[in-house]
């Protein structure tokens, strides 16, 4: 009985976050750093690859904290950023960030890793290891590998969530470099979802496809679609 809970438990866990965030809007990828950013207002709060500050600006958090910094690595979104914010670091990774050791409280990080080679991912995590303090959150945001991740041509390659939590929290994986720290643990992970069409679904017979097509697009009129990870946020704490 207990195994027929866990399973139940898990399709409703499953389906609300299919429902929730099968889409390509950030925001509410955003809320999900709310319970976790610092209590306390003096704090410091580092965006790396900030973009536009749409993450600063959807959770509004100049007006909550005194230290919030915006880094990107184009130096035309650092001057608009400038002109509507301040602190706002012209940065390209996986250079030093310009933060003392242990010092940063909060980091945030939205679809920049996967623009990093392995050699560059793995000394933007120290980076990220150097300057954030005991108790201090990482919130990653990254795509998954799938049909269209390369149509961005900067992109390199995509980065999971296990290659964190074997780096940051030592969990077993395959490592080819020493692991960066065992002090972080998993708070929590929320996958992005799109809907794929099953196009590869047919049949020999001209009778049967044509049923199993007028299926699929009765299936999809109610609402019965597809699913297919094709991104994440992860927020692991450092402890």
């Amino acid at each position: 009985m207990n195994k027929f809970y866990d399973k139940l438990d898990s399709w409703k866990k499953s389906f609300r976050s299919r429902k929730n965030y099968t889409t390509k809007d950030r925001h509410p990828f955003y809320e999900i750093a709310i319970p976790y950013l610092p209590n306390n207002k003096a704090e410091v709060i580092v965006d790396i690859g900030a973009g536009k500050g749409e993450f600063v600006n959807h959770l509004n958090l100049y007006a909550k904290y005194k230290n919030v910094f915006l880094l990107d690595a184009n130096k035309h979104t650092i001057q608009y950023l400038k002109e509507k914010h301040s602190n706002a670091i012209l940065y390209r990774a996986p250079e030093k960030l310009p933060f003392e050791d242990s010092t940063v409280s909060f980091i945030h990080s939205s679809h920049m890793v996967e623009y990093l080679n392995h050699v560059e991912f793995y000394t933007f995590l120290k980076e990220i290891d150097r300057i954030l303090k005991d108790k201090g959150i990482l919130m990653i945001s990254a795509p998954l590998l799938w049909e269209e991740f390369y149509y961005d041509l900067s992109h390199v390659r995509p980065y999971y969530p296990d290659v964190f939590t074997v780096y940051l929290c030592s969990e077993k994986g395959v490592q080819t470099r020493e692991v960066i720290s065992k002090n972080y643990t998993i708070q929590k992970l929320i996958y992005r979802y799109t809907t794929i069409d099953s196009v590869d679904w047919g049949a020999n017979s001209i009778i049967f496809d044509f049923i199993i097509q007028l299926l699929k697009k009765v299936l999809k009129n109610l609402g019965i679609n597809k699913y297919k990870k094709n991104g994440f946020t992860l927020i692991l704490q450092k402890n």
